[in-house]
């Protein structure tokens, strides 16, 4: 696929550019750019017989209506995108025109073609706020599906601008409004945007979850083209998976689905994709560079800067794999110099990158330092984690070279990280489950048909049977036909529900599988990494270290160890819990002197960050519960009130008897808080939990989760109270001491 992603690993002989997979990402987002735009400007302009045709019904049509809006806007249509000037021109008198008659239609129409003409002409300062005031009108007049294509052309506008987040806020909003609408066109188009953003960040499972929706809405109505350029998209995922069979199939695919329509950005972008696979997987340049020397030439003739752009990456990366890095050096910095670059964030960091890593290979220090720390800024600044983890790769060499190898170290560590959150098996294995659980509805809603049809073929029989038999026979055979019915009917229903019961415990073991597995791959081993890795810069330069320095990682040693117990502690009490090797033994005991005892593990972390912590709690109070498992629930619970609270906070721990003799204890912070959809996580198993505290301390969600299963073990209820900047309060019921008075 024609992509350049700016990751790789450096080699002390010919460096991380013999590892020439690195180059895959922006290729691929120039790709889709030059898609998007293609969609923007539509399949196919009007001829100029249609723009004379319409400029004589203007002249002839000089009373200020609807109908006159309405033809201006389809006059836009002639002139855009090749004529942007008189396309902005004619979307500005259309909203003149609007606003006069108070067409409300035409105000948000010639609002969104003003934004779209502002984007083609790189002015972002015009087009966001035009877009926005499209919006504005739209959600004022309820019309969703203005609503949905402004929402999601100013997605698609930040995705080009390279700003990620509100790229993605503003995709979300479109499918969620999309989803109102009757005609699911638009919504499609929101899903597929949203795919690319995905795809983009390197969530590979939102990536095909979206682009498996939209292309069963690009099926069922026979949006071809847009279907061709799903497939395009699924052949990215699959090639940043390395399943490149797959990745070849989806490019064949929209190749053949092409074939009738003749869409030249769909052939090109499909050719550039599968002529780099092979250049990469099979070591075809030669075919790869003619076409990519056409393609640069093809662009420049017919000044597309985005197709030209394109071809110059692609053959920096030809040139690349060849270890001809001064051609390289000359095609990235030609692509460097485009006047779209200043308003793309994702290409500008990934070249910046790149270009860092060809000028270390030329051993110039000091320009690749630059070139891929402003990268890295960049990326970090908008989340691109492809490239922040190769600009972490880079910077680790140029350290390592300088000789600065506690800064190499650092870098290192935080590029293994990220190399094993984005390549890791999980994410491949659900991205296969993903198209699994695809496959498996659509062989469900086939096998639901065929089951209608041998319905309908089992009546056909019984009436023409009825016509055969006679009236005796057919009186004996629906009474035998009857009683087998019903006793295969009971045996049937008897083995569903036992299959029913086994398929939800084995549902339940696969997530206690998985929550184990997944904090023994990655909660476990990174503070262990961080660990072994301070350990052996302590071993190995102890005598270059100075007082201050040595001080320092022991403190980080201690803390990783701390966290590492209270990781393994959580561990094997949730694991007891689940062999169900907790002995429960609940007994009357005050509630206060526990509670003190309970929390002086945690206040070392409550004194480093200044947090309060205070107690309201009545005296005498008591409560009939297992001690061990009360003091395990509020460590659990205490720990994550300091966690998540700023420096300078205050925590509140609370109780009070409730009628019926039971107990509500309550802890209560003043820290970031949770968003509604963090707390409808908080307590399942089937939902990873890795939300760092405020001083970037660790978490693997296993705590809440064992002090669910607690409580419930003392008959009592948990739950959550919280909003974002404005904390959390954590609730939970015991029962209270039993009294013969009371």
């Amino acid at each position: 696929m024609a992509c350049f992603q700016a990751t790789g690993n450096l080699q002390s002989n010919s460096g991380f550019f013999k590892q020439i997979q690195l180059f895959v990402m922006i290729n691929r987002i120039l790709i889709l750019i030059m898609l998007l735009f293609a969609t923007m400007a539509g399949h196919s302009q009007p001829k100029p017989s249609a723009a004379d045709s319409i400029a004589r019904l203007l002249a002839l049509s000089p009373q200020e209506d609807s109908n006159r809006v309405k033809l201006l806007l389809e006059y836009n249509r002639c002139f855009f995108p090749t004529d942007l000037d008189s396309s902005l021109k004619i979307c500005r008198q259309a909203f003149t025109l609007s606003a006069k008659i108070n067409f409300s239609y035409g105000i948000i129409k010639g609002l969104n073609g003003m934004a779209i003409c502002y984007w083609y002409q790189n002015d972002p300062d015009q087009a966001i706020p035009t877009f926005h005031k499209a919006l504005a009108r739209a959600m004022k007049d309820n019309n969703i599906d203005m609503e949905t294509k402004v929402l999601s052309n100013l997605g698609m506008y930040y995705k080009v601008l390279g700003v990620s987040d509100s790229a993605e806020k503003y995709q979300i909003l479109a499918v969620n409004k999309g989803k109102q609408l009757q005609d699911k066109s638009q919504y499609a188009q929101a899903l597929s945007e949203l795919a690319t953003i995905y795809f983009n960040k390197g969530d590979y499972i939102g990536a095909m979850q979206n682009s498996l929706e939209a292309q069963k809405i690009y099926e069922a109505k026979h949006m071809n083209i847009d279907l061709a350029k799903s497939n395009i998209r699924l052949g990215m995922i699959y090639y940043d998976l390395d399943d490149f069979e797959k990745s070849i199939g989806a490019y064949r695919m929209a190749l053949k689905i092409n074939k009738p329509l003749g869409d030249i950005n769909i052939d090109l972008a499909v050719f550039l994709n599968i002529g780099l696979l092979y250049s990469l997987v099979k070591g075809d340049q030669d075919s790869a560079l003619i076409f990519l020397t056409r393609a640069l030439r093809m662009a420049e003739e017919n000044k597309d800067e985005d197709t030209r752009l394109n071809a110059l990456v692609n053959l920096g990366n030809i040139a690349l794999s060849k270890e001809d890095f001064k051609t390289a050096l000359q095609y990235f910095t030609d692509a460097y110099q485009s006047p779209l670059i200043p308003y793309r964030n994702m290409q500008r960091a990934a070249l910046l990158v790149n270009l860092g890593g060809v000028y270390l290979e030329f051993g110039d220090l000091a320009k690749a330092e630059k070139f891929t720390k402003s990268g890295l800024l960049l990326a970090q600044e908008q989340k691109f984690v492809t490239y922040e983890k190769s600009a972490c790769k880079i910077m680790g060499d140029i350290e390592a070279r300088k000789g600065n190898y506690k800064a190499a170290f650092e870098y290192s560590a935080r590029y293994s990280l990220l190399q094993d959150t984005l390549g890791s098996e999980t994410v491949k294995h659900k991205v296969a489950e993903t198209v699994f659980k695809n496959e498996l509805k659509e062989k469900e809603n086939e096998n639901i048909l065929l089951q209608k049809n041998n319905e309908i073929k089992q009546k056909t029989i019984i009436i023409q049977s009825f016509y055969l038999i006679t009236a005796s026979g057919i009186l004996l055979l629906v009474l035998l036909l009857l009683f087998v019915n019903k006793r295969n009917g009971r045996r049937i229903q008897a083995m569903n529900q036992l299959l029913d019961l086994k398929n939800k415990e084995l549902h339940e073991l696969n997530l206690t599988k998985d929550k184990f597995f997944s904090i023994i791959s990655h909660d476990l081993r990174g503070p262990f990494n961080g660990f072994l890795g301070l350990s052996k810069l302590l071993a190995e330069s102890l005598q270059e270290l100075t007082q201050e320095e040595i001080k320092r990682m022991a403190g980080a040693l201690r803390v990783s160890a701390a966290n590492l117990f209270r990781l393994l502690e959580n561990l094997l009490e949730w694991s007891r819990m689940q062999q169900e090797r907790i002995i429960f033994n609940p007994d009357s005991s005050l509630l206060m002197p526990m509670i003190a005892e309970t929390m002086r593990p945690v206040m070392d972390s409550a004194i480093k960050k200044r947090i309060e912590i205070s107690y309201e709690i009545p005296a005498g109070l008591e409560v009939f519960a297992d001690k061990h498992m009360l003091a395990s629930t509020i460590r659990n619970i205490t720990t994550n009130a300091v966690k998540y609270t700023p420096t300078g906070g205050k925590v509140t721990i609370a109780a009070k008897l409730l009628p019926g003799n039971s107990v509500e204890i309550s802890v209560s912070d003043t820290g970031i808080g949770m968003s509604p959809e963090i707390v409808s996580d908080l307590f399942r198993l089937d939902v990873q939990s890795n939300r760092r505290g405020t001083e970037n301390e660790p978490s693997s969600g296993l705590g809440l989760i064992l002090c669910k299963d607690f409580v419930e073990k003392h008959g009592g209820k948990i739950w959550v109270e919280s909003e974002e900047g404005k904390g959390s309060t954590f609730y939970f019921t015991l029962t209270g001491a039993p009294h013969p008075n009371r």
